[in-house]
């Protein structure tokens, strides 16, 4: 049997996935993908692939990769997809295909417990009498004992409180091979288990770490694969941009003062020298976190050629120095001091380089994130094609890259520019569900212009006897934090609505309350707006508040829009625009996930009908009735009951 036609044995009616799986309807737009994978991988090339929600994507991309028996990376959006991939859709794939493959999921580091520093730390918290955090350890301990991965997502959050930098490495004080407990290390047995996998399951994140040799401890995981599965791939540049750039933060310098104490304190705080030095340290990063945090308008440019600022800079690397100084000559105590030497030294140069002034042509985005005790200095290639684009150039290899939202308007030109990828085929398929059915839209007329409190507060004037006529959940997504709590206090002072907000708890236990509550209306911002499934919670309203376009302020926006100009390009429209329309589309996608759903869709920004710019939004979501009043809204949702 060709391979053509195993795929269709796979997905056609009564074929097998049916039988395995008897509430699977046959999709043509999913038969199409999973053949148009299986051609790029015989001629090893790349694709770009858009597949609408719905289109069953997971099990279009799996099979090709298992019926041809290819060595794969997945990689995905989120550890929840990571887990459902390693858990539920590969199983079931590998099952009805009668094939046996070695499948590994690997996360990042900090999702791994760390047994060398679970047993330091424990012994440092007996000797200085910390009772609380001593009995958070020890019931780490007691999990871990059981556990078979020391993957941490096990735990609760209650379990992690206050003792996550206890437990866990970091690429800058993991000891690698040299570590006494590296045979028992969870990190290290996952990782040699990717080596040797078929299959190896990961997140964005970690790939690009891969791709930028950020874990400069770990092999590499790309060379043995035949080809790379980018799922959600609308994400992969601006994550690409985080690992091929630099980036310091005070959490960072200060955990290397408190490792140097640590260590101390098991070596019998013979070294006093060491020690005040640590704590000097440690009070020059609060000192420049202090000045930072008194200027909280100022750009980090214009804050480098401040007095204090510049003063409390050449403090830290006076700090540093001494520090790195006392270091060198304690490093033959322990594997540990040593290993915080050579730690100070690369977090010496990464400092220098994150507080020098950067040109205001430079191609780098350069700027600071300040809380009210801590920061974190970043700089960001501002295109990152020109480092993605080797990889996806290396021979006998594929990459697929794969989102419900890869085009804009039905072009892919803004993912080809962002990835670097040109001449490579591109495909879309559109959405099995029949949204004309499904769900009708809804713009408001007469609301003042988005951005002000009295739109927020018109909006949810619309909105709240459309809410009231829901028998069902709705979501309200937001464009900011701001809008989001007048709209919260609104709804408060309504009264007889049950609602969630962003916030209150964990973004698990938020959606695990919203699924039990009926009626309920959620009220979130952005990070809400994609990677979110509630399939069978009766969602049946869905509203965002405006356009999403990215806060012009934003520091790496400013030097996209500033590049573009530089290139004689209207930035607005090729970058603006674009961001903000795929953005979009991830929150519409929440609304419809099964062919049972229907419900009602609110775009609170009449913009797309006033500006010229509004068809490329209107042309980016999926065609559907858009109805006129707010009447014919609560007639719409009365009528879903």
């Amino acid at each position: 049997m060709d391979l053509e036609a195993s795929i269709l044995e796979v997905f056609c009616v009564d074929g097998l996935l049916h039988r395995e799986v008897p509430e699977y309807v046959e999709r043509y737009q999913q038969i199409e993908m999973a053949t148009a994978i299986a051609s790029a991988l015989e001629q090893k090339s790349n694709a770009l692939i858009e597949a609408g929600t719905g289109t069953g994507k997971t099990f279009a991309y799996l099979v090709p990769i298992l019926l041809q028996q290819k060595n794969a990376i997945v990689s995905t959006g989120t550890k929840t997809l990571q887990d459902q991939l390693y858990y539920q859709d590969l199983p079931t794939i590998l099952k009805l295909l009668g094939l046996s493959r070695k499948v590994s999921l690997l996360k990042g580091r900090s999702n791994y417990l760390c047994p060398e520093r679970l047993a330091k730390n424990i012994k440092v918290m007996t000797e200085i009498v910390e009772p609380d955090l001593l009995s958070q350890l020890v019931r780490v301990r007691e999990w871990s004992q059981l556990s078979r991965t020391g993957d941490l997502n096990e735990l609760s959050d209650k379990d992690l409180e206050s003792v996550g930098s206890l437990i866990t490495s970091t690429t800058d004080n993991c000891l690698g091979g040299e570590c006494p407990s590296v045979d028992v290390c969870p990190l290290y047995r996952a990782r040699e288990k990717a080596v040797h996998a078929d299959i190896v399951i990961v997140n964005h994140h970690l790939l690009m770490a891969d791709l930028a040799m950020k874990e400069e401890s770990i092999s590499s995981l790309l060379p043995s694969a035949d080809v790379v599965i980018v799922d959600e791939a609308h994400q992969i540049s601006s994550v690409a941009r985080h690992f091929f750039g630099e980036t310091v933060t005070s959490g960072q310098l200060m955990e290397l003062s408190r490792d140097v104490k640590r260590e101390l304190q098991l070596l019998g705080n013979d070294h006093p020298e060491l020690r005040r030095s640590a704590m000097g340290y440690e009070d020059s990063v609060n000192g420049l976190s202090r000045v930072f945090s008194m200027n909280p308008a100022i750009d980090l440019e214009e804050l480098l050629t401040m007095v204090e600022i510049q003063d409390a800079i050449d403090e830290m690397d006076l700090s540093f120095s001494t520090l790195a100084e006392l270091l060198e000559t304690s490093a033959i105590r322990s594997k540990v001091l040593q290993q915080c030497y050579q730690r100070c030294l690369r977090l010496m140069d990464r400092f220098a380089v994150l507080t020098e002034q950067v040109e205001a042509d430079s191609v780098y985005a350069h700027w600071i994130e300040r809380q009210e005790k801590s920061f974190t200095l970043r700089l960001s290639p501002v295109v990152i094609a020109d480092s993605l684009s080797p990889f996806f150039r290396e021979p006998n290899k594929s990459w697929i890259f794969t989102s419900a939202t890869l085009s804009v308007a039905e072009k892919f030109d803004h993912a080809r520019s962002a990835l670097g990828l040109e001449d490579d085929p591109e495909y879309r398929f559109e959405s099995p569900f029949d949204f004309s059915e499904q769900v009708r839209g809804l713009i408001p007329h007469g609301i003042p212009v988005p951005g002000s409190n009295d739109h927020t507060a018109a909006l949810m004037a619309f909105c709240l006897p459309i809410l009231k006529a829901n028998q069902g959940r709705s979501f309200i997504l937001f464009t900011s934090y701001k809008a989001l709590h007048a709209a919260r206090a609104i709804i408060a002072e309504t009264g007889g609505i049950n609602y969630l907000v962003q916030g209150a708890m964990s973004r698990q236990k938020l959606l695990d309350k919203f699924k039990i509550i009926p009626r309920c209306v959620l009220l979130a911002t952005q990070g809400f707006w994609e990677g979110i499934d509630v399939k069978g919670t009766d969602l049946r309203c869905v509203v965002i508040d405006k356009l999403p376009f990215t806060n012009p302020s934003d520091p790496l926006h400013v030097a996209q829009m500033r590049l573009a100009a530089a290139k004689g390009e209207n930035g607005f429209s090729s970058v603006s625009i674009p961001d903000a329309a795929i953005a979009l589309k991830q929150g519409f996608g929440r609304l419809i996930r099964q062919e049972s759903d229907r419900g009602l869709f609110v775009l609170g920004d009449n913009r797309v009908l006033t500006k010229s710019y509004g068809g490329k939004f209107l042309k980016s979501l999926p065609d559907m009735p858009w109805l006129g009043s707010q009447q014919e809204a609560i007639t719409y949702m009365e009528s879903l009951d």
